[in-house]
């Protein structure tokens, strides 16, 4: 979260993956991914499908579950 926060911090799965080295394990991300979605979304004050792997128009999630 502090990757978030911080002044210039990660917006999207890619920028939280440069500055914590999360989804460099095994699982490439197949497990945690999901969960910095999740994270993303409830601190910067958006809906899941909003979020972005990086730059835009590389929306993640689509439509509802």
């Amino acid at each position: 979260m502090d990757a978030i926060r911080r002044p210039c911090g990660a917006r999207t799965v890619d920028g939280v993956k440069r500055r914590t080295r999360s989804g460099m394990g095994r699982c490439q991300g197949g497990f945690c991914e999901s969960r910095i979605v999740e994270i993303l979304s409830r601190e910067l004050g958006k809906k899941p499908e909003e979020i972005l792997k990086e730059n835009k128009g590389s929306e993640i999630l689509i439509g509802e579950e």
